[in-house]
């Protein structure tokens, strides 16, 4: 989902409206995944992180890089036309201290080119071929428009998307590039993309350096081995004094790991995951988001999941919260869910989506009267919305 349909309307049926009060809310998932376990963001993690609590992120890897040549424009527009909610961009720096879109140390395996990228001035980089390495090896998705792309300076990246993408970015090898983190906070500023970008890192160093910068930007720790067990306790404590997230590798993590880094009130994007049965595991262990070479096969996954027995269970945990004025409110919002899980159940699309639309216009209504906070009716409108795209 791009950052303009997260902040589109989509107008349902005009039905009875009621009060509600604000309350912190998560995208609908899973109907069987245990709530309290899932939804532990604090107030300050809510203010950096862009989505609301509990909403699953797809995070398109190096963009759509299982359908075009990675790290370059041709990617990065796909990823967010097949659904991406961030496109990912790895940093390296040129001789000249540049920053390029480039996941290796070299250019080697990306390019037609070869030796390392820090020895390299920008001008020589560009003259490199980024594109023709992809249709030879994927000659089912080969297109004459990728041989002879270059690859992107980060500069580019921000001219060209602006503030209508956000951005996942990764400093890569920090150690062999010192000044990588000012002159990406400096092209942050200057583009004022800020609210719009999560910074990564497998170096600690790195993020922290950016924290001690500029502390209003949201990082998330990379960690290709994750402590388990007993260390995982120590190593979540430290991440969380800088960070909001961890982005761990998928397959040296489990269910057990996932709940505890939820109950440390961090994010948890994983990567990479391309298999839509490890997709599926990944939403079931409680992840907020996870890393993809295809992103809509990812959204696709996420879908399967919309329901309404699942936002009628979190309604009924903020009523137990005691999150709602009344107990008329609850009535109404779960007299909509309950019909529409009836209609689920009998595949009657149009009854699901005017319900659904009935649902919303409570919230609309809470909005206008300023009885809902900003963040609890964009939970629950994302959650109205993505049902109702679902099924309509």
């Amino acid at each position: 989902m791009t950052k303009k349909c997260l902040e589109g309307m989509i107008k349902g049926m005009k039905s009875t409206l009621i009060k509600t009060s604000a309350a912190m809310l998560s995208l609908g998932i899973l109907s069987n995944v245990n709530v309290t376990d899932t939804a532990y963001a604090s107030s300050k993690d809510d203010q950096l992180f862009h989505y609301p609590e509990g909403k699953i992120v797809n995070v398109a890897h190096r963009g759509a890089s299982g359908h075009a040549p990675e790290h370059t424009m041709f990617s990065y527009e796909l990823g967010e036309k097949l659904n991406g909610d961030y496109i990912e961009i790895d940093l390296q720096m040129t001789a000249d201290d540049t920053l390029i879109a480039m996941h290796d140390e070299t250019v080697d395996r990306t390019t037609d080119g070869s030796g390392s990228v820090e020895g390299m001035t920008l001008e020589e980089i560009k003259q490199l071929d980024a594109g023709a390495w992809f249709n030879a090896e994927n000659p089912d998705k080969a297109r004459d428009e990728y041989v002879g792309i270059e690859v992107p300076t980060l500069e580019e990246v921000f001219q060209n998307f602006g503030t209508d993408a956000y951005y996942y970015i990764e400093t890569k090898s920090p150690d062999i590039n010192p000044g990588m983190e000012e002159e990406l906070l400096r092209l942050i500023d200057e583009y004022d993309v800020g609210n719009e970008v999560i910074i990564q890192s497998f170096s600690s160093d790195s993020l922290e350096l950016i924290h001690s910068k500029d502390s209003s930007i949201p990082l998330v720790q990379l960690l290709g081995q994750p402590e388990l067990g007993e260390g995982t306790h120590e190593e979540l404590e430290e991440i969380k004094e800088y960070a909001i997230g961890v982005g761990p590798s998928f397959n040296n993590i489990n269910g057990s790991y996932v709940q505890t880094v939820r109950e440390y009130g961090l994010h948890i994007h994983p990567y990479t995951v391309n298999n839509k049965d490890d997709m599926r595991t990944a939403i079931e262990w409680g992840v907020t988001g996870l890393f993809t070479d295809f992103p809509d096969r990812f959204h696709e996954v996420i879908t399967e999941f919309q329901s309404a027995s699942y936002i009628k269970e979190l309604v009924e945990r903020f009523d137990e919260e005691g999150l709602f004025e009344d107990d008329e409110v609850v009535h109404a919002l779960n007299m909509h869910l309950t019909a529409v899980n009836h209609y689920e159940n009998q595949e009657e699309a149009d009854k699901v989506v005017q319900h659904m639309g009935g649902f919303h216009d409570l919230l609309d209504h809470q909005r206008d009267n300023e009885l809902i906070s900003d963040n609890a009716y964009d939970s629950l409108k994302a959650s109205a919305d993505n049902l109702i795209q679902k099924w309509g």
